[in-house]
């Protein structure tokens, strides 16, 4: 501002001297009484400004423009959006918990846990529980009341079955109701569940094949949780594919029970029950199920190849996997299928364990009524000389498998 007003200033004594030189002329005067002398300059510069003046003062006007402006804004909220907001939650229902958190303490496991969460509308409309989600399949709602009107109790039964943890646990369960500030509440149950007796794992798995001489040996760990010192018993096995035997790691407190899977197999799948007995009273009978997947040596995937009724030229060539299981590496050979323009591929995707077979077929390919299509490799394996997996399609198919139903049923190699 003080550089436009000193401007200003030097525009107007440029004017006065102007004045001054035009008073020295012969003063004339005119009906108002001024010299003519005088009154023509002051016209001229109050009347009909020059194109600087037009200017500053244009800035002046423009400088000083957002001070009238910003000293127009008053200090208080121009729209009264703030009471309408306030006056919408106050018309409104309102979800408000005795407590949120259930701390159960410490349970043996096994034991049901039910609990009743209480609820209060503390707004002026009637709150509506739309939903109640527990977020495990160990947690449960009962019938909670789904509407409560203003200044009433509601009610949120809740049950937590711990039968199957031994540890500190958290669970949750989720509220929805039409209150506009909480549509989600969060209720928690948390606590410590202990078992008189850990055991780690509660169950074994064994994988083999039928051509393994090799045994598998697996690892129990038991635990006494009680104050008073544990005896076990020797342990015993419903099959004779597993031996156990139990080792004291610290007396009447830890246990290890080693359990072997022992060759030959003459079956596929075996389960075994292994039970301890106990001097406890209150589990008198630790059991642990051991379960035994027994597979051919070479495996074919699928065991059938199965086409569409119609084949296109886009169609793709369909795939088979063999799989080796046995100990000794597996090589594949003379690959063939007896259908005309069939043509079959062997890629070996693990060198000596697993192969894929490519296996194409021309367009509009048609098994023939009474044909039987099969493809073959040789293999290195001594029981497995040959692999045969049929080919079927269709109508053929159908008839096929409704055959196997009026035989019995059976299953194919």
């Amino acid at each position: 501002m003080k550089p436009v007003c000193r401007k200003i200033r030097q525009h107007m004594s440029i004017n006065s001297k102007q004045f001054c030189h035009c008073s020295r002329r012969r003063e004339e005067t005119d009906s108002s009484g001024l010299p003519t002398s005088v009154r023509t300059p002051m016209r001229r510069l109050m009347y009909a400004p020059s194109q600087p003046a037009l200017f500053f003062i244009a800035a002046i006007f423009f400088l000083s423009s957002p001070l009238i402006v910003l000293s127009q804004n008053p200090s208080s909220p121009s729209a009264p959006t703030s009471d309408i907001a306030k006056r919408i939650q106050k018309e409104a229902p309102r979800i408000e918990f005795d407590s949120m958190i259930l701390d159960f303490g410490k349970v043996e496991a096994g034991q049901v846990i039910q609990h009743d969460f209480i609820f209060t509308n503390t707004g002026n409309q009637t709150l509506e529980i739309r939903d109640v989600r527990p977020t495990c399949g160990c947690t449960i709602a009962g019938q909670w009341d789904k509407e409560v009107q203003p200044g009433k109790f509601g009610r949120i039964p809740v049950k937590f079955n711990s039968a199957d943890y031994s540890s500190s646990i958290l669970k949750t369960v989720i509220v929805l109701s039409n209150d506009p500030v909480n549509t989600n509440v969060v209720l928690q149950l948390k606590g410590m569940v202990w078992k008189p007796f850990e055991v780690a794992p509660v169950g074994l798995i064994f994988a083999s094949s039928l051509d393994s001489l090799t045994n598998q040996t697996r690892t129990v760990r038991i635990t006494n949780n009680l104050d008073e010192s544990l005896s076990l018993s020797e342990p015993t096995c419903d099959d004779r594919a597993f031996r156990a035997a139990l080792k004291t790691v610290r007396p009447g407190k830890e246990f290890e029970l080693q359990v072997t899977f022992t060759p030959p197999f003459s079956t596929t799948n075996l389960i075994s029950v292994i039970t301890l007995r106990t001097s406890s009273t209150n589990a008198p009978l630790i059991t642990i199920q051991a379960l035994a997947v027994v597979q051919p040596a070479v495996l074919v995937i699928p065991a059938r190849l199965m086409l569409p009724a119609s084949l296109l030229a886009s169609t793709k060539p369909f795939k088979l996997t063999v799989r080796n299981n046995g100990t000794n590496s597996l090589v594949l050979s003379e690959p063939s299928i007896n259908a005309e323009g069939a043509d079959i591929r062997v890629l070996e995707t693990l060198p000596g364990r697993t192969f894929d077979l490519e296996v194409s077929f021309p367009p509009g390919f048609k098994i023939q009524p009474g044909r039987d299509i099969q493809l073959t490799v040789k293999t290195s394996h001594p029981e497995f000389p040959i692999l045969k997996v049929p080919v079927l399609q269709g109508q053929h198919l159908a008839t096929m498998l409704k055959e196997e139903s009026k035989l019995g049923g059976g299953t194919h190699p």
